[in-house]
């Protein structure tokens, strides 16, 4: 991976800032080539696709130094072509109909003084297709992907070194060959990120984080199965009023709280995961767990709780 930065511009650093704005744009450009099939009824096929987003983001930090913040994001440009030869049926070729949503930015991050660490996700960003056909007996199943979602996962987007002192701009790019008996494939995935301190734009707005005030709420706890056999996976669902840092501790066997799992999820219905162990221990039937998710957002942390039996 490659990253360029630069600063520049004065703008007066801002204590105990306000936070900050900014934009994104992201492209993944794929070229993968495949053999399938045997004889008589060998396939050879090449694809090339390229996704575009847009993205524009606000964040506020508060006295802690925490950032928390939101917004938007959308496809620009989605676009995928197959071509190839059916030893039995011949030439193909086609565009499958493919499309993106439009999706909320998860923004966090950590301040000290005037610079920050800023964390940029797109976890609901999808890409779908439905089934198409080629020709030369050449089809596709309709499918669901989160290719944007992983790429800027993938070129450091959630660790990001800001200046909350002056505008800073980064290019990150990463290139991903891949191989196997059957083919390659070749991913190229380029990123532009700026941002710049400040209150945000008319137009680029972040939920509580740009209406200034912010006030965390959780509710709606629920595990899914709430009666799990010993060691079976469990889903705990919860709604957050803002954007957070929402972690997921377990507790039993008179252990204390031990965080599972830990991210940064927009507002509104969310999910954590508990593996089913309370560190290395796998907990027997009969056992009680007590599950945990601490929400960190607006300079407060608030927790909901809910107990379970294993069977």
């Amino acid at each position: 991976m490659t990253a360029s930065a630069s600063a520049s511009g004065d703008v007066r650093l801002l204590a105990a800032s306000a936070g900050g704005y900014g934009t994104a744009q992201g492209v993944e450009v794929s070229d993968a080539q495949l053999d399938s099939g045997s004889p008589p009824d060998e396939v050879d096929s090449t694809s090339v696709s390229d996704y575009d987003v847009s993205l524009t983001f606000a964040f506020t930090i508060a006295p802690s130094g925490l950032i928390t913040g939101a917004g938007k994001g959308e496809y620009t440009a989605v676009h995928v072509h197959v071509e190839g030869r059916s030893r039995r049926k011949g030439a193909f070729a086609c565009d499958p109909p493919v499309s993106g949503n439009s999706f909320a930015v998860v923004v966090g991050g950590q301040a000290r003084g005037d610079s920050a660490v800023l964390s940029l996700a797109i976890p609901d960003a999808a890409e779908h297709n439905g089934d198409y056909t080629c020709g030369g007996a050449y089809s596709g199943h309709a499918a669901r992907s989160h290719i944007m979602a992983d790429s800027l996962a993938l070129v450091g987007g959630g660790h990001l070194e800001i200046s909350l002192a002056r505008p800073t701009s980064w290019t990150l790019t990463k290139t991903v060959d891949s191989r196997s008996t059957d083919g390659s494939e070749a991913d190229a995935h380029t990123w532009t990120i700026s941002t710049t301190p400040g209150g945000a734009p008319v137009g680029i707005a972040a939920g509580a984080a740009a209406g200034g005030s912010c006030s965390l709420v959780l509710t709606g706890l629920a595990a899914s199965p709430s009666h799990p056999l010993a060691g079976q996976p469990v889903i705990v669902l919860f709604r957050s009023s803002v954007a957070v840092h929402a972690s997921l501790l377990v507790s039993g066997s008179g252990r204390p709280a031990t965080p599972t799992d830990s991210r940064n999820v927009p507002a509104g219905e969310d999910a954590l995961v508990w593996s089913g162990w309370i560190g290395d221990l796998l907990p027997s039937a009969s056992h009680h767990v007590e599950l945990t998710v601490e929400g960190t957002a607006c300079d407060s942390t608030k927790r909901l709780s809910v107990a379970l039996t294993t069977r």
